[in-house]
């Protein structure tokens, strides 16, 4: 008899615990459902989140480059994320053609936000572009306040007169941009030692005036393009890029895609790590 009770005791005791861990566990996997269905929510909201920023970015390109008698055009901005941090553009102010290129540090939704209020500040002062520099040194406080964080831009600008055969040309902070001069072939790099705007350093842009003539080429280019690394970890380098312009007779949109294609053959399958943007000028 002692032995039936023992077993119904011990049988009491199994039912018990096994409902208390059936009800632990069954806990657990409605927990765990309701967080997955939560993690799940959250992102396919920032998917739509970068989705709707980076059709925003888009929309901020231009759509197609200016029709000039004196001028053949071609550039592009290929991101490496869902929302670069690289912009160019083109303005035409009364004759002359003003082009932008500018790279903003880091990438996602705050570079997006820099972008826009950077634009904005071109196309509110696209008339006084005839004079690069100073435009520049008004849009500092424009980086300076389009976000809690620091962020910094790097960009140039390149003004083309036809009636003097004069390119002005203002950088804080960009990479060099290249001149290919018609008659010799000979690859220029055009250097500014100046701080990005929005590194609150006080110091002015600083701008230079340089002739050309029909047939010279000016590329403009954020650092996506001569930092990208090999197999090896070799980079391209600005004069890579510049014997590949020079080399290259043709319109400005063959020269474009010839850059584009010999940095791809360079790095090889390894993934695009940083923005690429180039903008090509041919003097006609």
């Amino acid at each position: 008899m002692d032995i039936f009770i023992a077993l119904g005791i011990f049988n009491v005791f199994c039912f018990t615990v096994g409902s208390l861990t059936s009800r632990g566990v069954k806990r657990t996997a409605i927990e765990e459902g309701v967080e997955r269905r939560t993690e799940a929510r959250e992102q396919l909201r920032i998917r739509d989140e970068l989705r709707f920023a980076r059709e925003v970015q888009i929309s901020m390109l231009p759509e197609a480059p200016p029709q000039l008698p004196w001028a053949d055009v071609a550039g592009i901005s290929l991101p490496a994320t869902e929302v670069g941090g690289d912009y160019y553009d083109y303005f035409v102010v009364d004759g002359r053609l003003a082009i932008v290129c500018g790279d903003v540090a880091g990438h996602g939704l705050a570079s997006g936000i820099t972008l826009s209020a950077l634009r904005s500040g071109f196309t509110l002062l696209r008339d006084e572009l005839l004079d690069p520099a100073h435009v520049l040194d008004r849009l500092q406080e424009v980086v300076a306040h389009s976000s809690r964080r620091r962020m910094m831009v790097t960009i140039s600008v390149l003004l083309l007169d036809p009636g003097t055969q004069r390119a002005t040309i203002a950088s804080a902070g960009h990479p060099p941009l290249l001149h290919v001069h018609a008659s010799t072939r000979t690859p220029e790099l055009i250097e500014f030692f100046a701080p990005p705007l929005g590194a609150r350093l006080g110091d002015s842009v600083p701008q230079t005036v340089v002739p050309f003539t029909a047939g010279d080429v000016f590329v403009l280019h954020s650092d996506g393009i001569y930092e990208t690394t090999d197999a090896a970890g070799q980079e391209y380098g600005l004069e890579r890029l510049g014997r590949i312009v020079a080399a290259c007779d043709g319109t400005a949109e063959e020269i474009r895609d010839t850059v584009l294609r010999d940095v791809d053959q360079f790095r090889g399958p390894a993934a695009q790590e940083d923005d690429v943007t180039i903008v090509v000028v041919r003097v006609v």
